[in-house]
């Protein structure tokens, strides 16, 4: 495999990327019973004189690397992330006025958390997060099987930028874009989102849960939002608490935001004792 090759697997990010970048898939991988749903990849890539292989399951543990492809796994070239200048032009050129949120998250990166994270900004129409103060090495985390199959197909509807200076970047939203800057605070220490009117254009920071908001951060923000709660845990994961503040931010734009929000609501989740194909 190439360095700007990657694999992807489950059936949702498999699908998803299928419909949505056929010409970037590169070669497929699917059992017999998952043949059916992906077979307008696999006709296209016949077209495309591409390969496609129909193997056993457990050929495809080994393929995939993982016992969760669900019956699907594609080699695609590796989606490009934006720069911290192609998010700057990207503004200028769409000149909002409206609601707007963009998703900053600061030093997270588990695939898993960034994962759900980008499932739910899909979801709620957030169409850009930023990457802020991550290491090199940690950037690994969004080629990975685990980012895109946790994200369910999430990540073809989101942008991800890294950001190369937070403090830079995030004093320009406040200065040229006219952002305000909110971070979220546990501890109680911040104004309750349950009373508080969020800014119609934000850039909402999350911090990693080892880690917590960086201070370079902290000291540009205008506004600490905590989630209220018994106390009785320390803090809510950071995925969980990135879908809470979404979801009050929609909830409190809904009427601007009607044309990003379906009103057929996405499914929920399985409930607890009902086992995926694949898992």
């Amino acid at each position: 495999m190439k360095t700007n090759e990657q694999k992807i697997y489950g059936r949702n990010a498999c699908l998803s990327f299928a419909k949505a970048h056929p010409d970037l898939v590169i070669r497929a991988y699917c059992t017999n019973t998952s043949r059916g749903p992906l077979g307008f990849l696999l006709k296209y890539l016949s077209e495309q004189k591409r390969a496609y292989h129909i193997v056993e399951n457990s050929e495809l543990n080994k393929i995939s690397e993982s016992e969760h492809h669900e019956g699907f796994c594609l080699l695609i070239s590796r989606p490009t992330v934006g720069s911290q200048e192609e998010l700057f032009e990207a503004l200028k050129v769409e000149k909002k006025t409206g609601k707007e949120l963009i998703l900053c998250l600061d030093g997270i990166s588990n695939p898993h958390n960034l994962g759900s994270i980008v499932r739910t900004a899909a979801h709620f129409g957030i169409k850009r997060i930023a990457l802020i103060n991550i290491a090199e090495e940690s950037q690994r985390s969004l080629v990975s099987g685990a980012f895109h199959r946790t994200a369910e197909g999430g990540a073809v509807h989101v942008q991800v930028y890294l950001i190369h200076s937070a403090d830079q970047f995030l004093k320009t939203l406040q200065n040229s874009f006219e952002y305000k800057i909110a971070v979220t605070s546990s501890h109680g220490r911040g104004v309750s989102l349950n009373s508080t009117q969020l800014p119609s254009k934000l850039a909402l920071v999350m911090g990693s849960e080892a880690h917590g908001i960086s201070e370079d951060v902290l000291r540009l923000a205008s506004l600490r939002i905590c989630i209220d709660g018994t106390g009785h845990v320390e803090s809510l994961n950071v995925a969980s608490a990135t879908a809470i503040l979404l979801n009050e931010f929609a909830r409190q734009n809904q009427r601007a935001r009607s044309s990003l929000l379906s009103s057929k609501p996405t499914r929920a989740a399985r409930p607890a004792g009902r086992k995926r194909s694949g898992s």
